[in-house]
């Protein structure tokens, strides 16, 4: 049976966390978190980006001509921290794998299956608790940390940061995983190398989401694949 080492649940902040830490090779599970409205990308911004980053050019045409298209706006933010992870969603015929540090702020219409190719796999999913009644579209951004860094508020009214490791915040111990509001400019250290993921109370900029996106896929950190097919 696959397992996880740990699997950490907080909330905190209006966020909630689900974070699987240490995976085996063929964990699996199910995303389909809840959306309380459809926000689809619109296609002057899709154009930009097949201009800009000329992805036609790529091997397969995968972004360009299928997943932009279907894709809409997540409130919440999917981060691929350790190992390396596959997603198949239903009704599409292909596979898309991510490397360490990829982050997802889209998602497509049906359920969609995850899975560790590598041992040692970590993954975490955090944003608005799924049960509030309104779920909010925060802004939100990917921080990688080595070990310390000065940190200032992206914005000066609610700011909340979900650290990967465990953080240390001005001398305040957070564990990893806890959504934890940053009321002032200070230091922030990890136990060891990782990411933050920092909300803001702000509308989510579309085209800054879909060209960290498509820089994702111009690195090769995502590969489209076809189902059953060796990575």
């Amino acid at each position: 049976m696959t397992t996880c080492e740990k699997v950490v649940q907080d909330f905190g902040n209006e966020l909630t966390t689900l974070y699987y830490q240490n995976c085996k090779k063929g964990f699996k599970f199910i995303g389909d978190d809840p959306e309380n409205k459809v926000i689809k990308i619109p296609q002057d911004i899709i154009d930009v980006m097949l201009s800009t980053y000329n992805l036609s050019g790529l091997e397969n045409d995968m972004p360009a001509t299928e997943y932009l298209q279907r894709f809409y706006l997540h409130n919440r933010c999917l981060l691929f921290t350790e190992g390396i992870w596959m997603s198949e969603t239903a009704g599409v015929p292909h596979a898309l794998v991510y490397k360490p540090g990829t982050y997802l702020n889209f998602k497509m219409a049906g359920m969609t299956r995850l899975t560790a190719l590598t041992d040692g796999a970590s993954c975490m999913c955090t944003g608005p608790d799924p049960g509030s009644d309104e779920l909010g579209y925060y802004k939100r951004l990917i921080h990688h940390v080595e070990t310390e860094v000065d940190f200032t508020p992206s914005c000066d009214t609610i700011d909340v940061v979900v650290p990967t490791q465990e953080m240390w915040y001005n001398g305040k111990q957070v564990n990893a995983g806890t959504p934890y509001r940053i009321t002032k400019p200070g230091k922030i250290k990890l136990i060891k190398p990782g990411y933050i993921v920092e909300f803001w109370l702000s509308d989510v900029n579309l085209e800054e989401s879909v060209i960290d996106y498509c820089k994702m896929w111009v690195n090769k950190d995502i590969i489209f694949k076809e189902r059953h097919a060796r990575v």
